[in-house]
Order: structure tokens, then C-alpha cells, then sequence
């Protein structure tokens, strides 16, 4: 790893280490750490890497939740004192040489990480999380104020500006996936009317679409083509932002389903329904299947090495039918025969 992304990283686990002792003297909380020495000045100065252990030590000491936005943000739920699993989580299936080249440590040492024998420091937890999930300043946002973070905090309010946008126009989320496409990639140049053709929209709204991502830096022209710029972004954290996204894929799947001619080879669709009665055992039984479901789906588009060919919209719809009851109807149209 780079020298200035070490130096990156160490300053940002500086700043989460004193956003975390908020305004606790050093003194207080060396003296709960049981040290008999300034060892927190330490780690807050970069003079010597604060351990996963000890970061744990400390967020507990200050009443800071660090379980919730491991949960939340990056979907870790066992014990986080257990540093083989959570580095196992972030990395995924990235081949060893990968988290390597990440994190700056040896292939070595990061088997003994994934052993548990030897703990990883905060700074290296950082990079991983920034480099295999592109959630850091989510992660950060969510353990302490981000503006107690200043290395992080321009780019949050980036990235929380790209997700405004996001919830505005739905649709941007296809136009990023359209050009991560093989035959995008090997034009010449870009099209007008390409990205219309995979997503269904006019010419005028993709160009549209492509200024206003191009404004928030989601996306940038370069030889005569437009490339993705930012990286993966985490839409969680406004729930009427993601129900506009949700509800305008759900209304894109219903047009098609609607609108598609029975001919249509199935590996281009495919729409299923079933309606039934359960019990509260086997509706539990049937989430934890779903979520499993998800979680299989996650893991092929993750493996997937291969440059990306088509665009698919997975939608999911389970729910209680009188959870949204038919407005129209009353109780004139009971029982009329």
C-alpha cells in the first residue's frame, strides 16, 4: 500500500479515536483501559496504531455503539471481538494477494487474521471497509458525528448529495449499470441513445440524467466516453428515498409484466406468483429463506469476474394483502349477491 493511503487511513482512525472520547480527559480513559501511561495520546497522535481489541475497549469505555453500524451499514452480526469474522465479511471472496496489495499487510499476516491469532489495527479495518465495501464514511457516520471526522467529511456530504439524487431520479441507478456494459465499453465512443435503449427512456432523458449525474460527480467524460467515478454507494438511511427507488423498479416490473409478449425467452423474464395462508412457524421459517435467497443472489453478482453483458432488475414482493387495503372499496360492495 501506498505511503499517502497509510498516512490516509492512520489520520482517519485518529479522528475516530478522539471523536469517540468526545470530551473524556486521556487520563480518564487510560485509566479504565488500565494503563499506567498516556497510551491513548498515543493512538491519537499516529504514534503507534490502535488494535481492533483496543478500538472495541474504547467504544465501550465511551458509551459508543460500535455493534449497530457494523449491523446496519455493513451487515456484520456476530461478536465484534471476533476480527477473523468480520475480516472474512469485508473481504468476501477477494483472493488473499487482493486484501494484500488493500491493506498493506503481508498474506501472512492476513491468514492469521483470518485465523484469529493476530489482530488486525483499526487502520487496517478502515482500508478494508473502504476498499471491498465502499461504506467508510457511511461506517464512521454512523458510530460518531462525521463533522468530528474532517478527513471523512467532504467526501460524506459528496456521496449524501450522489444519494439525494439517486432517490430524485431512480432511473440513474440503470444508467450507471449500462455503462459498466461490454458494448458501451467497446465503442469508440458514446452514443446518445444507448443508454436510452437499455433502460426504456427517451434520448432526452438520458442526456438529462448524464448532466445531472455529471454534476455530482457520479460519472465523468473522458475520451470521448463517460466512466463511473464513484464507488458503490449505500442508499440506506433516508426510508422515503429508498421507497421512491423500490416503488419506481416495482412500477418498471409491472409495465414489463404487462406489456412483454408471451414469446419472450424466459432467461430475459421471469414472473412468479403465489397466494396462501401460513403459519406464524413457517412465515419465520420463509423470511430466513428470503433473506438466504438474497444473500445467494449477492454472492453470484459478486463472483461474477466477467464484463457485465445485460441489465437485470430483481424485485421481490412479499406481503400481507391488507397491509394496503383497496381505497375504492366500502362496504356497499360486501356481499351484493
Amino acid at each position: 500500500m501506498e505511503g499517502y493511503v497509510i498516512f490516509y487511513y492512520t489520520n482517519v482512525a485518529q479522528e475516530i479515536v478522539k471523536a469517540v472520547r468526545g470530551k473524556r480527559s486521556q487520563a480518564f480513559v487510560n485509566k479504565r483501559l488500565g494503563l499506567s501511561f498516556n497510551q491513548v495520546a498515543k493512538w491519537e497522535t499516529g504514534r503507534k496504531r490502535i488494535l481492533w481489541t483496543d478500538f472495541i475497549a474504547i467504544c465501550q469505555i465511551c458509551h459508543c455503539d460500535l455493534t449497530k453500524p457494523l449491523s446496519e451499514v455493513l451487515k456484520f452480526n456476530g461478536d465484534i471481538s471476533d476480527f477473523g469474522s468480520l475480516v472474512h465479511r469485508l473481504v468476501g471472496n477477494a483472493r488473499m494477494s487482493e486484501v494484500s496489495m488493500h491493506c498493506g499487510s503481508s498474506r501472512f499476516t492476513i491468514g492469521r487474521w483470518y485465523g484469529g491469532k493476530i489482530c488486525p489495527d483499526l487502520c487496517a479495518i478502515l482500508s478494508l471497509i473502504d476498499s471491498f465495501q465502499s461504506l467508510l464514511s457511511e461506517f464512521v457516520a454512523a458510530l460518531v458525528p462525521i463533522e468530528k471526522v474532517p478527513c471523512l467529511l467532504q467526501e460524506y456530504r459528496r456521496r449524501e448529495k450522489q444519494k439525494r439524487l439517486i432517490y430524485t431520479y431512480p432511473e440513474i441507478g440503470g444508467v450507471l449499470r449500462a455503462l459498466e456494459l461490454k458494448k458501451y465499453i467497446a465503442m469508440p465512443k458514446h452514443e446518445t441513445g444507448f443508454i436510452a435503449a437499455q433502460l426504456g427512456l427517451s434520448k432526452k432523458r438520458e442526456k438529462f440524467l448524464l448532466r445531472k449525474m455529471e454534476d455530482v460527480g457520479l460519472i465523468e467524460y473522458e475520451e470521448k466516453k463517460y466512466r463511473v467515478k464513484t464507488k458503490r454507494l449505500d442508499l440506506k438511511g433516508d426510508f422515503e428515498g429508498v421507497q421512491r427507488v423500490k416503488s419506481f423498479w416495482s412500477k418498471k416490473g409491472l409495465k414489463v409484466l404487462e406489456t412483454f409478449p408471451a414469446n419472450v425467452p424466459q432467461d430475459d423474464k421471469a414472473f412468479a406468483f403465489r397466494l396462501f395462508s401460513i403459519s406464524a412457524t413457517a412465515k419465520k421459517q420463509l423470511f430466513t429463506k428470503l433473506h438466504e435467497f438474497y444473500d445467494s443472489v449477492k454472492l453470484i453478482i459478486t463472483k461474477d469476474d466477467e464484463v457485465p453483458e445485460s441489465i437485470l432488475v430483481l424485485n421481490v414482493h412479499l406481503f400481507t394483502p391488507s397491509a394496503s387495503p383497496d381505497r375504492k372499496s366500502s362496504s356497499h360492495d360486501d356481499d351484493r349477491n
